[in-house]
């Protein structure tokens, strides 16, 4: 296997996007930038410079819809929690079954490079209850999806390791995906609300929203195609980043080792 550049990982990434696009198109599917994906089309009109994945955001019905009627080829494979085993992000990735994709901080595994692809709740309106499903979140992370050894945690604090090491051991024996969608029911809510979120995105309270604000998508070109972000992206990057067309000064670093899987 061949390691790929950035570069390289953001032309797999863009292709999966295409395909993402094209399938949403196809049947009538709503999707939107979300997240750093979303900035990055703002502010850079395509990748964030240092960025090595794409955030997509789909309403729920769409989101449910996407991943039952999407079928896996020789090229393009979705990673389900419950469907793809060793997986275990409540939330699907579009993958390229061409390429090999390594992240030293997760145990879930990918079938290679990928895009995120997020359900869009409308939540309740209570923010004790938002507090309350945001501790069992990442309880849930704890649990399944954090490597308790990775360098990212080593020097993290002792009363946190103490707990990731202790949140593993109490979910071993559970169902992953009736502890994600225990997480997610008591957040979610069935009928329309005033409030959106993306549950299990990265900002965990900040993401909650006005619903309004995703309304039907504006249209942000990222690098060679047009792209929908969500219609009131400035109050919505405003309330993830706050100054966001200011960027850090120390960018992170990549998330994880890709490689090319040789024929």
């Amino acid at each position: 296997m061949q390691e790929m550049t950035l570069g390289e990982i953001q032309k797999t990434c863009l292709g999966l996007l295409k395909e993402l696009g094209a399938f949403c198109n196809a049947h009538g599917l709503q999707y939107f930038l979300i997240g750093g994906s979303a900035l990055g089309a703002v502010r850079h009109g395509g990748f964030i410079p240092w960025d090595d994945d794409v955030d997509v955001g789909m309403p729920r019905e769409d989101y449910e819809s996407f991943c039952q009627s999407y079928a896996d080829g020789d090229t393009f494979k979705l990673s389900l929690l419950g469907k793809t085993e060793g997986y275990f992000n409540p939330f699907a990735k579009l993958c390229d079954a061409r390429t090999k994709y390594e992240e030293p901080t997760s145990k879930s595994i990918s079938q290679g490079v990928f895009i995120d692809v997020f359900p869009i709740d409308y939540v309740c309106e209570s923010q004790a209850a938002i507090k309350r499903a945001m501790v069992r979140k990442r309880l849930y992370n704890y649990a399944f999806t954090t490597r308790l050894d990775a360098q990212k945690y080593r020097n993290e604090a002792i009363p946190k390791r103490i707990l990731r090491r202790a949140m593993s051991k109490a979910y071993a024996m559970r169902d992953p995906v009736a502890a994600s969608e225990a997480v997610a029911s008591s957040i979610a809510s069935a009928e329309p609300t005033s409030r959106a979120m993306n549950i299990w995105g990265a900002w965990n309270e900040r993401e909650v929203m006005d619903a309004e604000w995703f309304g039907e998508g504006a249209t942000f070109r990222f690098e060679d195609m047009d792209c929908p972000i969500p219609s009131e992206w400035d109050r919505y990057l405003s309330r993830l980043y706050g100054d966001y067309m200011s960027p850090p000064k120390s960018p992170p670093h990549s998330h994880g080792l890709a490689f090319r899987i040789e024929d």
